[in-house]
């Protein structure tokens, strides 16, 4: 995540000290008329970037993922970029709006005077107004839709989807309303970069063709509901086209065009002799709950991957695993992995969870047990809540492990924190953190 951080502000920082190299009329001494078309042009600017690098995230590239340390990273960076984009436009449209009166009746005389502009672009200015002021208010309905968890995926999803046309209109205002300087400097290429990379993932979204590439059908064959844990486990039957995946990795599963598609994690490796995956899922809101009725036998559905970059693959002689709850699927898979080719490390994997199902808790152990893994089951009404005391009691060498979380994500970042504490290096705690909001 410190990586996607970084990459975050690093491009609020470069867009900023590129924007004031290039219009000096922030810098002390100006007219205020002035300093206020600059405070506008600057904030319109990030607000743009911080919408199209959301839309490119969006478009889930796979090059990107490296970068950002997995997809899972990336929709995090994701969400701050909508924050991000709602206050900058917040602040763009009351200094192109409300300050220029306010402004107007504290200093008085004549406002700056207007640069020149072309008579084409000069005919569009009204229209472009118009356009970016309704836009403002759409964007803000959708963010807090988007932000809001109580509103149900679906209409998440649908009105989401509105965010495409929005993103091409607000382009459409950029290039208009942009300063006509800008344009002849370096500064105005790489706006002009940003309209084009956003006029992409605008197509590329639109016409719903992210992951195509990595795209395949496959085949419900399996169901196995779980009724203590209201957990459900689907195998899927992929006849050809799916290049593998390495454990810990994830696949999006889709059955709507219009709703897209939902994030699993495979709970099984990838043989190319059975060709089968399987995915678990807890009923914790409206699509999940609905996913017995709609992974039925025999439905035939999309999936799309594999993504993520929680692999297990570090080098550490020891690793220490806890997957809380639902979090323990991507273990499931690397067990099945090891149980297969063998490993050398020592491995210890702790499984937190306040419901006892045998039937799951028995396929945990007979799983640890095939691939040669010590399995710490730490029932939470029996032995109280897990903390990093308890895990460095049971594994001595912990100063020399790698730990690999999947669960609640306060939980994973109270632990980060405990390990850190204590000297294990940040960089040895891995967390899967995916949220789509």
């Amino acid at each position: 995540m410190r990586r996607g951080k970084f990459i975050f502000l690093l491009v609020l920082v470069f867009t900023t000290l590129f924007w004031a190299l290039t219009d000096p009329r922030w810098l002390p001494g100006r007219d205020v008329h002035q300093l206020r078309a600059a405070i506008v042009q600057y904030s319109g600017v990030i607000a743009i970037v911080c919408m199209v690098f959301a839309a490119l995230i969006s478009t889930r590239p796979r090059w990107l993922e490296p970068a950002f340390g997995g997809l899972d990273k990336m929709y995090l960076i994701h969400k701050w970029l909508g924050i991000t984009t709602l206050v900058f436009a917040s602040v763009h449209w009351w200094f192109a709006l409300g300050a220029r009166q306010i402004l107007g009746w504290i200093f008085k005389g004549a406002a700056a005077p207007k640069e020149p502009v072309p008579p084409l672009m000069h005919a569009l200015h009204v229209p472009a107004h118009i356009i970016g002021e309704w836009c403002f208010y759409v964007l803000v309905i959708l963010l807090v839709i988007a932000l809001w968890r109580r509103i149900s995926y679906r209409v998440f999803a649908l009105t989401h989807m509105l965010m495409t046309l929005l993103l091409a209109l607000l382009l459409f205002h950029t290039v208009v309303l942009t300063r006509q300087g800008y344009w002849s400097e370096p500064f105005g290429w790489f706006i002009g970069t940003v309209v084009a990379i956003g006029l992409a993932c605008v197509l590329v979204i639109a016409f719903r063709r992210f992951g195509k590439g990595h795209e395949v059908e496959g085949v419900v064959e399996r169901q196995t509901y779980y009724p203590e844990l209201k957990v459900l486990e689907t195998e899927i039957h992929i006849n050809r086209g799916w290049p593998g995946h390495k454990a810990g990795q994830f696949a999006f599963a889709k059955t709507s065009l219009i709703e897209g598609g939902h994030p699993f994690t495979m709970a099984s490796d990838w043989d190319p002799k059975k060709k089968r995956m399987l995915i678990m899922a807890k009923e914790l809101g409206d699509f999940t709950s609905r996913l017995r009725h709609e992974y039925t036998v025999g439905r035939r559905l999309r999936l799309e991957g594999p993504y993520g970059c929680f692999d297990f693959e570090d080098g550490m002689p020891t690793q220490i695993w806890i997957g809380a709850g639902i979090g323990i699927t991507p273990f499931l898979a690397r067990m099945r992995q090891l149980a297969r080719n063998g490993h050398a490390q020592d491995i210890h994997l702790f499984h937190p969870t306040s419901d006892a199902d045998d039937a799951v808790l028995d396929m945990v152990m007979s799983n640890a047990t095939a691939a040669g893994i010590e399995l710490h089951i730490h029932l939470t009404p029996r032995d109280g809540r897990l903390d990093g005391g308890v895990i460095r009691e049971q594994v001595p060498d912990w100063r020399r492990s790698s730990v690999w979380f999947c669960g609640p994500f306060a939980f994973g970042k109270a632990l980060r924190r405990d390990f850190t504490e204590h000297g294990l290096n940040a960089r040895h705690f891995h967390q899967e953190r995916f949220e789509l909001r």
